[in-house]
């Protein structure tokens, strides 16, 4: 993976969280012994133009919930999954416009497919970047081709 994804993919990561949801988001790989991912939830997000390829972003719920009371403003009791799957949505939405915004020039456009839930298994993604948040971890991952600039 080319160094401008990975240092574009991080930026956009760290940005999009502290941005809406005001959370501190560290890059940072879990040891064996670290809790990852309990009860997750999952979207994919793919890219049409210049290249092709899919975003996954997987938050455990925990993470989700603390997310979306930020973004809404409404208690934990009052989110339900429209929310929480809208939540997802909009920070994947977010970081992949951000990554390729960040990586291409300023002349050159990019397309995007609709977020979707991600329910069924996959083949393994190419790279994952892993970033923790309120002591919780979480990953994007990015399959597909890749940039050539």
């Amino acid at each position: 993976m080319p160094d401008t994804m990975e240092k574009a993919i991080r930026k956009a990561v760290v940005e999009t969280f502290e941005g809406m949801a005001f959370m501190e988001v560290f890059s940072q790989q879990p040891n064996d012994k670290q809790k990852l991912l309990a009860d997750p939830r999952e979207v994919s997000l793919a890219v049409l133009e210049p290249f092709h390829g899919d975003f996954r972003l997987c938050l455990p719920k925990a993470l989700l919930i603390l997310i979306a009371e930020t973004v809404y403003a409404i208690p934990a009791e009052e989110l339900n999954d429209q929310v929480f799957q809208d939540t997802l949505f909009e920070l994947l939405n977010t970081i992949a416009g951000q990554t390729l915004k960040e990586m291409l020039s300023e002349e050159q456009t990019f397309l995007l497919g609709l977020p979707r839930r991600e329910e069924q298994a996959r083949s393994a993604p190419e790279k994952i970047w892993y970033f923790q948040s309120q002591d919780q971890f979480f990953h994007l991952a990015y399959a597909g081709d890749e940039y050539r600039p």
